[in-house]
């Protein structure tokens, strides 16, 4: 955990309920904000497709591509 999120744990836990809350609902929005503008890339979690015996480097190289997924690149007009 970074310093940011230290601190920001530590505010979230010295609030109430009602400002936890409020805190939780303010970062939903920005959350949902970034997304609407394309400022936020949501990457899959990799997938584990397990390593053969016997294995070319090809075949490991299109294995470890599918096992983690790149962001879409963004279209630009």
């Amino acid at each position: 955990m970074n310093k940011t999120e230290s601190k920001l744990l530590n505010i979230f836990s010295d609030l109430d309920k009602n400002d936890q809350s409020s805190v939780l609902s303010f970062a939903e929005f920005l959350l949902d904000k970034a997304k609407q503008d394309g400022r936020l890339v949501i990457v899959d979690k990799p997938v584990d497709i397990s390593r053969p015996e016997e294995e070319r480097v090809v075949a490991a190289i299109k294995r470890l591509s599918a096992t983690f997924p790149k962001p879409k690149k963004k279209q630009y007009a």
